[in-house]
C-alpha cells in the first residue's frame, strides 16, 4: 500500500514468498514461507499475510519468523483482505467442512468466525470468494463474489449495518481509493 515493495510467490517445489523492495535491484526471499500462496498486505504495509499448509500466517515485510493467524477452516484458500483499520482479516476458504464461506479473524490471531455463507446472499449456491474492503465513510464495506467457475455475482455488504446489495454478474473486482 505504501508503494515501496511488491510481494509475490514463486511456484513449483520450492515455492515461497518474496519481496521486491523497489529501491533495490534484487528481490529477497522471506525465510519460513515455503508453500506460501495468495499474499496480501496489511494497510500499514508492515505485514504480509499468506496461506500455507492449511494455515493463514503473517510475516513482517522485513522478514523474521512468521506467526500463525489461524488454521484455515477448509482445505483451500481463495484470497484475503485486511479491514481498513487493520484490526481484522476477512478471507475465503472452502473444502472439508467449509462450504465456501467468508470468515473473519482478528489480525492478531485467533479462531475464525463465519461471516458470510453463500446462502446468505444467493439462492443459487456456489461459494463466496475474493473479499476486498473498500474505503467508505458510512461503514465497513466488503465487496465479494458468490458463484462458481462458470457464473458469479459481485456483492457489497456493509458489515456495520448488515445491508447487502447485489452489484452485477462478474468476478475479480478491483477497487481504487480516491486520492
Amino acid at each position: 500500500p505504501n508503494g515501496k515493495h511488491i510481494a509475490f510467490t514463486t511456484t513449483g517445489a520450492g515455492s515461497s514468498l518474496w519481496v521486491q523492495d523497489l529501491d533495490q535491484d534484487e528481490p529477497r526471499r522471506l525465510a519460513g514461507t515455503e508453500g506460501a500462496v495468495l499474499p496480501f498486505w496489511s494497510p500499514d504495509s508492515q505485514y504480509i499475510v499468506f496461506a500455507a499448509s492449511g494455515e493463514l500466517r503473517k510475516i513482517s515485510v522485513q522478514g523474521g519468523a512468521s506467526g500463525l493467524v489461524c488454521k484455515l477452516p477448509g482445505t483451500a484458500f481463495f484470497q484475503g483482505t485486511f479491514s481498513p483499520d487493520g484490526e481484522s482479516i476477512v478471507f475465503s476458504s472452502r473444502g472439508g467442512s467449509a462450504q465456501g464461506s467468508l470468515f473473519e479473524v482478528s489480525s492478531q490471531g485467533g479462531s475464525p468466525k463465519d461471516l458470510i455463507a453463500p446462502t446468505d446472499v444467493s439462492e443459487t449456491g456456489g461459494f463466496a470468494a475474493r473479499p476486498a474492503f473498500v474505503s467508505a465513510t458510512n461503514g465497513r464495506i466488503l465487496v465479494f463474489t458468490v458463484g462458481d467457475a462458470a457464473v458469479s455475482t459481485m456483492y457489497a455488504k456493509n458489515l456495520d449495518t448488515g445491508q447487502t446489495s447485489a452489484l452485477d454478474p462478474g468476478d475479480r473486482h478491483v477497487y481504487s481509493a480516491a486520492t
